[in-house]
């Protein structure tokens, strides 16, 4: 086993301490990856490091990493209870000062011009990193919902995605690229566990390994996360309780839910919410961006999307950031 960088081992044990040892392999070796990219090949040999720690792969109690893996029924507590299996919550943090965030290109239902503009528009602002904020897929062939008989096959949408990965890779080779999901992409393996459940835990099957998101080094963040830009949250969307589309104003129905400063795509409508509190004078700003798909799709011809994506930039020791969320009208980018 190569030996890691220091900061990694401390992670781990970190988040073992943290978790109580109860925290899933593939759960942890998907962290690894999302947040040390540089330290591991890909995700299954961040998951090889975690099993290796954990001696899973020997008996070797000699290793001075060595952490137990004990079973859940050896919490103890006063009153006997049974170990929860709740999720601990982490955030990915976004470590770079400028950042590119778009969201909702629901391939094969894109749109070549809103994306265009936004990665240029990256290219000109020297962008350190590039957020795909989810619905990076549409899968609406393997959709609960109202199928368009036209669209394309899967496998063709995977070639698609993974066509565009290849060359965003190409065009910014030092950029650190990240992609969470959102709910069209977590389509695809909710359909595996219903419809194919033989080959559900097989990690060839799971998302990011049909992308290849390893082999082009872009970070993968999973199971709903948070992620963090400074003092800024940012989440798909549709992690909110409640979902729906959010109104003539997305952002003024996400304030009543969230109380801190927070960022989403999902509602394809560019829109901003602010409020001042009323001693400290601190603003707390909402915003939703537009999407980069199509706008008007069989599902959903009539509405009141419209194209666009956000640009930050943050300081990474204070916290405070500055957002640009942008139209695109006309294939012309709008403040």
């Amino acid at each position: 086993m190569a030996k890691r960088p220091e900061f990694v081992l401390e992670f781990f044990h970190k988040r073992i301490e943290e978790t109580n040892n109860k925290i899933l392999t593939r759960k942890l070796a998907s962290e690894l990856f999302a947040i040390f990219p540089q330290s591991f090949t890909n995700y299954e040999n961040a998951r090889s490091f975690v099993r290796y720690k954990r001696n899973q792969h020997n008996e070797n109690k000699k290793n001075k990493n060595y952490v137990p893996n004990e079973p859940y029924v050896h919490d103890v507590n006063r009153y006997n209870i049974p170990a929860s299996m709740a999720d601990t919550i982490s955030h990915f943090i976004i470590q770079r000062k400028k950042a590119l965030i778009i969201s909702d290109l629901h391939f094969p239902f894109h749109s070549v011009e809103s994306i265009e503009l936004a990665l240029d528009y990256a290219a000109n602002k020297g962008a350190e990193a590039i957020v795909i904020n989810g619905d990076l897929l549409d899968f609406t062939m393997i959709s609960r919902h109202d199928q368009d008989w036209r669209s394309r096959d899967v496998y063709t949408e995977f070639e698609q995605v993974r066509s565009f990965l290849q060359n965003l890779r190409k065009f910014f080779p030092s950029t650190t690229i990240i992609f969470k999901e959102g709910n069209h992409d977590e389509r695809w393996e909710k359909w595996l566990y219903n419809k194919a459940p033989e080959i559900f835990k097989d990690p060839e099957f799971k998302l990011d390994a049909r992308l290849r998101l390893g082999e082009l080094n872009i970070q993968y963040v999973a199971d709903r996360q948070l992620m963090k830009f400074g003092n800024l949250f940012i989440a798909h969307g549709h992690e909110f309780i409640g979902g729906g589309g959010g109104g003539k104003n997305p952002a003024n129905s996400l304030g009543n839910k969230f109380n801190g400063d927070m960022l989403t795509g999902h509602f394809h409508k560019t829109s901003h919410r602010i409020d001042t509190d009323s001693i400290t004078r601190h603003n707390r700003n909402i915003y939703t961006t537009g999407c980069l798909s199509t706008l008007n799709p069989y599902y959903a011809r009539i509405n009141q999307w419209n194209n666009g994506f956000a640009y930050g930039e943050c300081d990474l020791v204070t916290g405070e950031y500055e957002i640009e969320n942008l139209r695109i009208e006309n294939k012309k980018i709008k403040k």
